[in-house]
């Protein structure tokens, strides 16, 4: 799998949690596609907006991550 890093948002703020997004298929969650960091003032955004769509699961955020910091799983190209 290759990983794509960016921001997403303008806030600078330390992120207190981690959002996880999921493919959800058949009633389960079947990959994990996407993860962002959010500080407390977003992490609703992040769970509606900042995943584009896929399933969230919350938990705190271990480290020093920012706000807005995401990372999407892609598979391999070849």
């Amino acid at each position: 799998m290759n990983a794509v890093f960016g921001k997403t948002g303008t806030c600078t703020a330390p992120a207190v949690w981690l959002v996880e997004g999921y493919t959800f298929r058949d009633g389960a969650l079947e990959s994990l596609d996407r993860t962002v960091y959010a500080c407390q003032a977003h992490v609703s955004v992040a769970e509606v907006g900042w995943l584009r769509g896929l399933a969230p699961h919350t938990r705190s955020a271990r480290g020093l991550h920012w706000c807005g910091t995401f990372t999407d799983y892609e598979p391999d190209a070849g």
